[in-house]
């Protein structure tokens, strides 16, 4: 918002009497019209995942020509989307609003968003912290702040950060109450309240409380001993490991991906060995996701599509490659994200799984009428 007010200020912006409303992608006028503003058209499929290309018309760039032509510090209304929150720090580093809006933002360690990334792409961990960050920005003091386990889908480097940020907001004299299971965050607290001691009907009593090594040391916690150890920890020395490519044991099958680039991979190669549990671990954002399923599964993905029939394919789009080399070994894939749609009050378990469609298929193909 702020960086619109800025374009609509500028000189090209007020000859043509635009207004902040024209640099937005969610309004007409100033959007690209073949894709309303979302950069890229989708296709839906009915028992497939939805295809989405960039749009042709303004190359996934969201706006009209007219509008690109405004320039704010040498920026289009694009190129300032497609900076990260460190880029935009350093070259608004004058502008007090723009470094108030986007400051937290880097406070909490999630400088290297881009300003146009669509939440729908955001980690878990990530969109934790783009909502402490707007709470940094919104609330003052005296106020009550309640967190759902912040630390979700945050990786142990990611915490630092967050408690950082959650002690601002409490040096500005707030309440912050976080639910939490990560003993690192109750060690750092300054006041436990453990819930116990079993779950459902066995719960509901308060077994210790008090700060952090009371709690440890009480006798009827099934927390305190692992408070005790969050409390304590020491860390140890890290074991050598190898970034070389496992590599099949006595030439087991494994899923080779050579010169991965989608999004920000680093042109890496990996081994995956078949037929085993196999985590994939990492920092928040670090690209966990793009290689599993923008890489590995898209390609799966596309391959099934190639493996149809003629007849089959002329109904269905042809997907794009994923930017890598070469992707080998992949057998038949399915993907259970961790995200799912807001399931509605007529959305039952056969809709969420799909069986539905299948089903209703079946009906209307080979059922029988009866009286």
């Amino acid at each position: 918002q702020v960086l619109r007010k800025r374009l609509a200020a500028t000189p090209l912006a007020r000859e043509r009497d635009w207004g902040p409303g024209m640099f937005s992608f969610n309004t007409a006028g100033g959007r690209c019209e073949a894709c309303r503003g979302e950069g890229a058209e989708t296709v839906e499929m009915q028992f497939l995942a939805d295809v989405t290309f960039t749009c042709p018309e303004c190359g996934g760039r969201r706006f009209n020509a007219p509008v690109l032509e405004v320039l704010l510090r040498g920026k289009s209304a694009a190129d300032l989307l497609e900076l990260t929150v460190d880029v935009a720090l350093e070259l608004f580093a004058d502008d007090r609003e723009v470094c108030a809006a986007l400051g937290p933002l880097a406070e909490v360690g999630a400088g290297y968003l881009t300003l146009g990334q669509p939440l729908n792409t955001l980690s878990g961990g990530e969109a934790q912290r783009l909502k402490l960050a707007a709470a940094l920005n919104k609330v003052g003091r005296r106020a009550l702040l309640v967190l759902d386990e912040p630390t979700a889908g945050l990786a142990a480097c990611d915490i630092d950060p967050l408690l950082r940020a959650v002690d601002r907001l409490v040096e500005r004299g707030n309440t912050v109450v976080v639910i939490e299971h990560d003993m690192s965050v109750a060690a750092a607290a300054d006041h436990v309240i453990d819930l116990g001691p079993g779950a459902g009907a066995q719960g509901g009593s308060i077994t210790a409380q008090g700060t952090p090594e009371q709690v440890a040391g009480a006798a009827k916690s099934r927390t305190a001993p692992f408070l005790a150890a969050a409390l304590g920890l020491r860390q140890e020395a890290p074991i050598p490991v190898s970034a070389a490519p496992a590599g099949g044991a006595g030439g087991a099958p494994v899923i080779q991906v050579c010169g991965a680039r989608e999004h920000n991979l680093k042109d890496i190669e990996v081994e995956v060995p078949r037929d085993r549990l196999v985590v994939v671990t990492g920092p928040s954002g670090s690209g966990k996701s793009t290689l599993v399923f923008d890489t590995i599964f898209a390609e799966g993905q596309r391959r099934y599509l190639e493996s149809l029939s003629p007849y089959a394919r002329q109904y269905l789009p042809l997907l794009p490659r994923p930017a890598v080399d070469r992707v080998s070994g992949v057998p038949p894939a399915m993907s259970l994200g961790q995200r799912s749609a807001a399931g509605a009050f007529n959305s039952t378990v056969a809709t969420l799984t799909e069986i539905a469609h299948y089903l209703r298929l079946l009906f209307a193909r080979i059922g029988l009428l009866r009286c």
